[in-house]
């Protein structure tokens, strides 16, 4: 596939050196002639003893997007007697695996270009001229033609969409961005941008015209990519908000607030750029959420020397439908108190520092934060096991022994869709030391008047 605006990188390979090359590009029309580019080669020999040359091509139309466009490459090359001819100038070159075809004192550009019935008198001297060369350098050169099937991309502009949420209530503002993506982004270069010429009109399928295409337009192809028009429409296909001439980062955010009485249905958010548009769809309608029951499951205790820890974070809807959202879990060493007034303000520390008795907040980092997503399946049941490095926290807490201290879990649960959260609490005690472990091993069964054998 080819792009129409950046170079399209065309590799030849060979057993024997290359010196020149010509494509024709055309589509099956009677009406149409064939436009041709030539190119002088410098091939070079690769150590497994073929030749190779690479050319820039830069289709001289376009068609619609994902058209086809038919090469037809014809390549010269000089076969071994007359490479014989070409005596020592060409041994030295082949003996340093260059094939240059090209007199040392010749500086002409290493391309040529002409455009079927449109290139100029300037551009064919410099051709006929580049030929003379090539015929000194390659006395008797052979060509070969190979036909080329070939077509552009699906998408010269690439617009990717999406809002904030799929689903609305009458009254709700949709928020959206589109963002649009075009060659420069896709296919990177830093030659640079050409946008062709001409344009093959296949509105009539039977008789493509060739159209030229206005030195504005093209100049607005070579540009960075702005939407000609984003609008929104109701269900009943009413244009009701319209963006004219909307530059990349005005796109990039958008909202559109809904009426209380809002039309109930799907809404099409659409962006235009050129020939390329993408349309969004998102559901209004009155609605009333599902309610989802958020629970966590923690360790009783959790070790001082632990490097890790584990809990379980779980949400379901009240409905059976499996939850869709994330977690946002702090994990705070503090005093069982500072805790407790922090469950009772019903939110997540501050800073990631414990509540003072007072109110304040003390320096220093207590607590430490992970996050991620939650995923409801059948097979999990709804709960995500959650493993934490607990070593920056334990160590924290060895230093302030005697303070009644224990690890709390603060997990704010949140809805995917709506961003309704619900936060859970909990508390571990930390364990110190380890207490002895005391077993007492004894014979089953005994008789009375012999001694009873055991073990502590």
């Amino acid at each position: 596939m080819f792009f129409p605006d950046v170079p399209n990188r065309v590799q030849l390979r060979s057993v024997h050196p290359l010196s020149s090359l010509r494509i024709d590009s055309f589509v099956y029309s009677r009406d149409i002639s064939p436009m041709s580019q030539s190119y002088r080669l410098a091939s070079k020999r690769s150590a497994d003893g073929v030749y190779r040359a690479e050319v820039d091509f830069h289709p001289p139309f376009i068609t619609e997007e994902g058209g086809a466009i038919n090469l037809n490459v014809t390549y010269e090359y000089c076969p071994p007697m007359a490479d014989v001819r070409r005596g020592r100038r060409y041994s030295r070159h082949h003996d340093n695996d260059d094939a240059t075809f090209v007199e040392e004192e010749e500086k002409e550009e290493d391309m040529i270009r002409s455009t079927g019935g449109h290139h100029d008198d300037d551009g064919g001297s410099r051709a006929a001229g580049r030929r003379t060369h090539h015929s000194r350098a390659c006395k008797d050169p052979k060509k070969k033609s190979q036909m080329i099937y070939a077509s552009f991309v699906r998408k010269f502009i690439v617009i990717l969409g999406e809002s904030d949420k799929p689903i609305y209530r009458p009254g709700e503002n949709i928020r959206f961005r589109f963002i649009a993506l075009n060659s420069r982004q896709l296919q990177p270069t830093t030659e640079q941008l050409q946008w062709p010429k001409f344009l093959i009109d296949t509105r009539e399928y039977s008789n493509p015209k060739l159209v030229e295409i206005s030195e504005e337009e093209r100049r607005r192809h070579e540009m960075p990519p702005e939407f000609d028009v984003i609008y929104i429409e109701d269900p009943s296909g009413n244009r009701v908000k319209e963006w004219k001439d909307v530059p990349q980062t005005t796109a990039f955010n958008l909202s559109f607030p809904l009426l209380s009485d809002a039309s109930e249905g799907v809404w099409r958010l659409v962006a235009k750029v050129f020939t390329s548009r993408q349309i969004l769809k998102v559901d209004v309608k009155k609605y009333v959420l599902p309610r989802f029951i958020a629970s966590i499951q923690i360790p009783k205790e959790v070790d001082i020397k632990a490097e890790t820890t584990t809990f379980n974070v779980c949400a379901t809807y009240t409905n059976g439908n499996s939850f869709q959202g994330h977690y946002d879990a702090q994990i705070c060493v503090c005093s069982g108190m500072q805790l407790r007034q922090q469950q009772v303000l019903g939110i997540p520390s501050e800073n990631n520092v414990c509540l003072s008795r007072t109110g304040e907040r003390r320096t220093g980092g207590q607590c430490l934060r992970v996050a991620g997503s939650l995923s409801g399946t059948p097979e999990n049941g709804g709960c995500v096991s959650v493993n934490v490095t607990m070593t920056s926290l334990m160590s924290h807490a060895q230093g302030r022994y005697g303070w009644g201290q224990q690890v709390g879990f603060i997990v704010t649960i949140s809805e995917a869709d709506t961003g309704s959260a619900v936060t859970q609490f909990g508390q571990a005690n930390i364990l110190r030391y380890r207490a002895p472990k005391l077993s007492l091993e004894i014979d089953r069964a005994y008789r009375p008047g012999l001694p009873i054998y055991g073990k502590v």
